[in-house]
């Protein structure tokens, strides 16, 4: 039945999320880190754990391994956004330095057509 129970509250979790929770789960937990917080938050979180069949310890543990994939992919977003934007950049840079060489193409024949002879 703990199986089941596990795979429950695990459903919904990225692969990253899974390996961190399953490699944290084997490892002892020896380091206590104490967090402030109002008897309504407490309660809160202990309801939502509570709700998840996790202990409060477990249930930050795996909130904090969610919200680090999560930050870790809004980065390699933010990344991939900036890069299109230079590329874009540099695509425009090209295009204009065309489009002013043919200007100046363009000039030099209607000057050479009024300064020539008729």
């Amino acid at each position: 039945m703990a199986g089941a129970e596990t795979g429950k509250r695990l459903k919904g979790l990225t692969c990253a999320e899974h390996v961190h929770v399953f490699l944290v789960a084997r490892e002892r937990a020896t380091e206590r880190v104490a967090v402030l917080m109002t008897p309504g938050e407490k309660a809160v979180y202990v309801d939502q754990a509570n709700r998840l069949g996790l202990s409060l310890g477990q249930f930050f543990r795996e909130a904090g391994a969610a919200y680090a994939s999560r930050s870790s992919t809004a980065q390699s977003d933010a990344q991939a956004e900036q890069d299109a934007l230079e590329a874009a950049l540099k695509q425009l840079e090209l295009s204009t330095r065309r489009a002013e060489l043919t200007l100046d193409q363009a000039l030099a024949e209607v000057r050479a057509a009024l300064c020539a002879p008729s």
